[in-house]
């Protein structure tokens, strides 16, 4: 199995923990920011995607990027 489809099942595997995880939250964990050192749980599941696909995915030259907007 080549290098980036381990590290895609990888991070699926990942995110689904990470989903089960959440599904205690409540609605309102996700869309409100409580303090200014705690980032409610959408930043954690976005940021996480988007440093997976900039810093994992990118550094294969074959890759191409989901949304060049989210750069």
């Amino acid at each position: 199995m080549e290098k980036q489809s381990i590290l895609l099942n990888r991070f699926q595997e990942v995110r689904s923990k990470t989903v089960k995880n959440s599904q205690e939250l409540e609605v309102e964990d996700f869309i409100i920011q409580a303090s200014e050192f705690v980032s409610p749980a959408k930043w954690h599941l976005a940021h996480v995607t988007w440093f997976f696909e900039e810093f994992v995915l990118s550094s294969d030259s074959a890759y191409e990027k989901f949304n060049i907007k989210y750069s």
